[in-house]
């Protein structure tokens, strides 16, 4: 049977990232306010998350091609090629191979037309309407070429939207696309995070010290952020005036790191466990600063009113830190040494003066957020005509 819908969001949803999770459950949110439940199709690793939560929004594997009307890649996501990420052959035998992927959902008429689409169009899904709706682009380097950037990115994109002027500028020199450039829909909180996390109060330690949350995660793709997450972790064993909870945010991938590194006081997001107000709400009960290697384990927290350090193992980081340059501080490579500093000004900062600095930086981005959605809505709605 072929996968056909009114609308098509395309995403790495389900492997159990918090950001693209979060970003997934925004935009189901913010699509639903636009037509029925039944007239969207996600692409999801994990479809018993939308059969258990969303009755009547279709599903489809990740990779599974889907015809629609509107197609929306992204809803933030992020493309880039780090130096040796190249893509590797796989190596599993083809009957078994087909074997696992008929298991997860693919039917033999899946694998057929996305093959022929793929080779066809450079995309694996087919729509009349395309959309790249607050992405994030770039780095890319020589094994990522960009004749395979401009296939993709043309590919009848009739609306497309970066989240940063970084990722604008990378677009525009490699793609030869001006994009519109928003911030990061995260900022747009009223489609997954409910009002009452700020009236959420810290609960008391029992022996006073002050709680640091350290976003971890498995790194392979630079050197030198690995030796960053190293450093981070000697850190929070050398100085034990704090206590650490360390907090993954992928547990599929960064699980295994609470037995590499021996850690003990660990939160792990499950989104088959938390919702991610939830998950929110015991982060901002228990932790007075977050250092972090994930991008929206910057961001997220920041929405939350909880300070944050960006830890700068990829241009991500640093991108994060540039949309909210006085509510986050940033530590890199170079300044590693300030870490300490930078937690004692931190935490020496009135509560008052704090959230002000948090709504001042937060404003900005929420209203580049509002018009990113509204933007897409009038999108939707010229396409759709009155059925929006």
């Amino acid at each position: 049977m072929i996968r056909r819908n009114l609308i098509y969001l395309r995403g790495a949803y389900g492997p159990g990232n918090f950001g693209d999770d979060l970003l997934m459950i925004s935009m189901l949110n913010f699509l639903r306010t636009l037509v029925e439940d039944e007239k969207i199709t996600v692409s999801i690793e994990n479809p018993e998350f939308i059969s258990n939560n969303y009755k009547k929004i279709k599903s489809s594997p990740i990779n599974a091609p889907v015809f629609s009307k509107i197609a929306i890649l992204g809803g933030g996501g992020q493309f880039f090629s780090f130096k040796g990420n190249k893509y590797k052959q796989l190596n599993t035998p083809f009957l078994r191979r087909l074997l696992s992927l008929l298991k997860v959902g693919y039917s033999i008429m899946d694998l057929f037309l996305g093959f022929i689409l793929r080779k066809t169009y450079g995309l694996g899904y087919k729509a009349r309407n395309y959309s790249w709706f607050c992405v994030g682009f770039g780095p890319f380097y020589s094994d990522f070429t960009s004749e395979r950037l401009k296939m993709i990115a043309s590919n009848k994109a009739n609306l497309i939207s970066v989240r940063d002027e970084k990722s604008s500028i990378v677009m525009e020199e490699q793609v030869g696309v001006i994009p519109d450039v928003f911030s990061d829909i995260s900022f747009s909180s009223q489609y997954w995070l409910s009002d009452s996390i700020y009236k959420i109060k810290k609960l008391p330690s029992k022996d006073s010290r002050k709680r640091i949350g350290v976003v971890i995660r498995e790194w392979g793709f630079s050197s030198s952020g690995l030796n960053l997450v190293d450093k981070l972790l000697k850190f929070t064993k050398d100085h034990n005036e704090y206590d650490y909870v360390y907090i993954l945010l992928d547990k599929r991938k960064d699980e295994s790191l609470i037995e590499k590194y021996k850690l003990k006081d660990c939160l792990v997001w499950d989104i088959n466990k938390y919702s991610i107000s939830d998950f929110c709400v015991l982060l901002k009960e228990n932790i007075d600063l977050i250092i972090s290697s994930r991008a929206h384990g910057v961001l997220v927290p920041t929405i939350c009113h909880i300070p944050c350090i960006s830890l700068e193992i990829e241009p991500k980081l640093k991108a994060v830190h540039d949309l909210l340059p006085n509510a986050t501080w940033l530590i890199s490579e170079n300044n590693f040494s300030d870490l300490k500093n930078k937690i004692e000004f931190i935490l020496s900062i009135p509560k008052v003066e704090l959230n002000d600095i948090f709504i001042r930086d937060l404003s900005m981005n929420l209203q580049k957020s509002e018009e990113s959605f509204s933007k897409l809505k009038n999108w939707i709605k010229n396409i759709l005509g009155n059925e929006a």
